[in-house]
Order: structure tokens, then sequence, then C-alpha cells
């Protein structure tokens, strides 16, 4: 097989659709699902929740980031948010001066090359460990810029429902410059609180491809038990 084949066949392959679902659960208990939809320029997670948190904290939430693929730098941002008794439809896109513009309104001027945390998980999957880790990466949060980077802490082994899976294990940081002010004063749950300064966010991809997140547990340190999101057996590759 010549180079040019192997170049055409890879080509294809990372040109598809990628996609994933996930369970998220505490102490076991199943509270929402997410689905998890890659391509070469687009992100794509829906969140819904199920079973007792859906009695009292109903959750349908819609996020998209789109990205140079070359780099993984972010050029638009929409969520739609359903969640309890607030919701949202919120859009950014960069433009021509590398401003992010919120809303039409809101203009955030972005470092080079800044990724949002959706971008940081499409690329720890992408990337191999030597490529990001200690590595900090610019960051964008709802108007706050920061640093972000994946920290490898080891090699390690986890069940996918199916087989133990040898997996790259890092842990996530993030810092945000304080901000001089809030462009929104409500967000939803999930983006409101994955930059806390206690939380402990890790994720487990495995090694083989195609790289899977087979695991991500996020850790608040006022509450002792993480919420875990888990590959579906359904989309074990």
């Amino acid at each position: 097989m010549n180079l040019r084949l192997v170049f055409i066949i890879s080509l294809i392959f990372y040109s598809q659709s990628f996609s994933q679902n996930y369970e998220l659960s505490i102490l076991g208990i199943k509270i929402a699902q997410a689905k998890q939809e890659i391509t070469n320029s687009k992100i794509k997670y829906l969140v819904k929740s199920e079973s007792i948190l859906n009695l009292f904290y109903p959750i349908k939430n819609k996020y998209i980031t789109s990205y140079d693929s070359t780099d993984y730098s972010i050029t638009s941002f929409n969520k739609v948010i359903s969640e309890n008794d607030f919701s949202a439809d919120l859009e950014a896109k960069i433009d021509s001066a590398n401003n992010f513009i919120y809303d039409g309104k809101h203009i955030i001027n972005l470092p080079d090359k800044t990724k949002n945390i959706f971008l940081l998980l499409t690329m720890a999957q992408r990337e191999p460990n030597q490529n990001i880790d200690t590595k900090w990466f610019n960051y964008e949060h709802e108007g706050n810029i920061g640093k972000a980077r994946f920290v490898w802490a080891d090699s390690s082994n986890v069940w996918n429902g199916r087989d133990s899976v040898l997996c790259d294990h890092y842990r996530l940081d993030i810092k945000l410059n304080k901000p001089s002010k809030d462009l929104y004063k409500e967000t939803d749950y999930f983006m409101r609180n994955i930059f806390t300064d206690n939380v402990t966010r890790e994720l487990w991809i495995s090694k083989s491809r195609p790289r899977q997140i087979i695991l991500v547990s996020f850790k608040n340190s006022l509450f002792p038990f993480p919420l875990l999101a888990k590959l579906k057996e359904s989309s074990i590759r």
C-alpha cells in the first residue's frame, strides 16, 4: 500500500462523524445521558436529564462549537438551554480581527489559538499525551479569558462494560483571569461549575484508536461523591 493511499484512507476515517453516548451518575444513580458528536470542524453535545433528576431539575441542553481543525481554535459557539426554570439561546462568532462577539454585542478579544471546554475534550481524544501534557492553552469561557492544561497522571485500566481498557489518565486544570464583569448573570449548571476552584476534573481516554473518552469524573471538594460520565456500552468501538 503506497503512502498516498494511506493518506486518503486516513482522511476518510477522520472526516467521518464520530459519536459517543454517555451515562451520567452520582453514587451509582443514573441522572442524565449525554451524546457527543465530533466532525473535523464541529463538536456537539446533547444533555438530557433522566430518572429522579428529571422530576426535580429537568435538563435538555445543547452545546455546539465550531473550530479550526488545524489547531482546535474556536470559531463559533452556540448553546440552547432548557434547565428547570432557566432557558437561554446564546451564540458567539469570531470576526476577522479575532474578536469573539456574543449575541452581536459583547466583544471579547481572543488570544491566539483559544479553546473552550468542548475543544479541550476534542483535542484530548485526538492528540497523544506528549502533545498536550502540562502545556497551557488559551481558554475562553462565556466571555472570560484564562488558561487550561491537561496533566497526565498515569496509564491505567478502566472497565468499559465489556473489557478492561488501557487509558491515558489526565487531570484538567482551568484558571480564569478575574473578569471585570460577567456577560451573563445566569448560566446553566455545567458552565457555572466546570471552572470553579474546588472542582477536580479527571478523564480517562483509551490509548487504542479510535481514542474514546471512557470515563470523566467531576468532584467537588465540598461534596465527596463525584459526578461520573461513563461511556455507554453501545458506543464502544
